[in-house]
């Protein structure tokens, strides 16, 4: 879609394109299996306790033997 060596420019083609040049330069991070694991039980601890914050759902996980940051 972009091309680098074209006449017109990068910053014109996003224009013309209706992107934003950022995105173009974005490379995606692969994250972690101990950081998608964390996810998944986030989300079901949310589930089971939508009430909770951020304070509650760190002392659930650390009540379960996980280390939280």
């Amino acid at each position: 879609m972009i091309d680098k060596e074209a006449h017109v420019s990068v910053v014109k083609q996003c224009q013309l394109l209706g992107l934003n040049r950022s995105s173009l330069y974005y490379q995606p991070v692969c994250l972690e299996e101990e950081d998608l694991l964390l996810m998944r039980l986030i989300d079901a601890l949310h589930l089971n306790l939508p009430f909770a914050g951020s304070r509650r759902l760190v002392s659930e996980l650390t009540t379960r033997g996980y280390t939280v940051k």
